[in-house]
């Protein structure tokens, strides 16, 4: 550990190709996506459909597996499919939307499991999928992260009034003519990606944590969408980074293997509970 850090700040192009460097610079920006996903996951109250989309995606792993192709491309085609689905239904305000979502995830995960179990050749650890695993981002990822995060931001900043009149009062952006279906498509389709690339960092299980919790953990104390979406930013890289070098030290000095994805929630939820404890005060 003090060998890294005596080589980031000493020689910091040293580290460009380093692995670690990679995983930090992977956790921050899917810390920011993260981030700013959440916050319209949070206000607009669909936690739920976004954790069916990310276990439903677990399908599309493990049929992407047992055909040969990249899982990370079936996992997203098999999570558009399902928030397509998901919001036919809910724009159509079906009364049965939370039995859909039921389907949806579990059918998915049941879908993932089977193909994975049948898929010919090298059978990937199902962990790897379900919590994540850093230290696995190669090159190619980490520039589709940093490419569509700073797409998402550039998208939100675009269509922000249109996003929030949709977060918080659908109605009156239908009176509005604000198109509430275009923006609706559009959030969930945000909410895909970032669940499939998300993925790679804290695992299908612990995704929508990584949405919820930092967005949770300042929404009392945002006053508004914009300064919501900087907290949670804010929140989720420093809850991501404190996870990672807890993860590092625990290996280092006490030799516990701890899951960088699942540390990340943990600490994830201390600052929820914290931001709790604070606004009781």
């Amino acid at each position: 550990m003090n060998e890294f850090l005596r080589v980031l700040f000493d020689s910091p192009a040293a580290l460009l190709d380093d692995l670690v460097l990679r995983s930090l610079v992977a956790l921050v920006f899917a810390a920011i996506l993260g981030g700013v996903t959440g916050s319209f996951v949070v206000a607009k109250r669909m936690t739920s459909v976004a954790g069916a989309i990310s276990h439903a995606a677990l399908g599309g792993v493990g049929i992407a597996y047992f055909l040969g192709a990249d899982p990370l491309l079936g996992a997203l085609a098999v999570a558009v499919l399902s928030a397509g689905f998901i919001a036919s239904a809910y724009l159509r305000h079906d009364a049965s939307l939370d039995s859909l979502l039921s389907v949806t995830w579990s059918l998915g995960m049941s879908v993932g499991i089977i193909a994975l179990s049948i898929s010919p050749g090298y059978q990937p650890g199902l962990e790897q999928y379900l919590f994540g695993n850093v230290f696995l981002v190669s090159r190619e990822y980490l520039f589709y992260l940093v490419a569509i995060t700073t797409a998402t931001v550039i998208l939100v900043a675009m269509f922000f009034p249109h996003l929030q009149a949709i977060s918080f009062d659908e109605e009156f952006a239908d009176i509005r003519g604000i198109g509430l279906k275009r923006y609706f498509c559009l959030l969930m389709l945000l909410v895909c990606i970032s669940v499939v690339l998300l993925i790679q960092v804290v695992g299908i299980v612990l995704v929508i944590a990584l949405l919820s919790l930092p967005a949770s953990a300042s929404i009392k104390a945002s006053i508004g969408l914009k300064q919501l979406i900087f907290l949670s930013c804010v929140i989720s890289v420093v809850c991501s980074l404190a996870g990672f070098f807890v993860s590092w030290l625990a290996d280092a000095h006490y030799m516990l293997s701890l899951p960088v994805g699942p540390v990340i929630v943990v600490v994830a939820v201390l600052a929820f509970l914290g931001s709790r404890v604070f606004r009781s005060v």
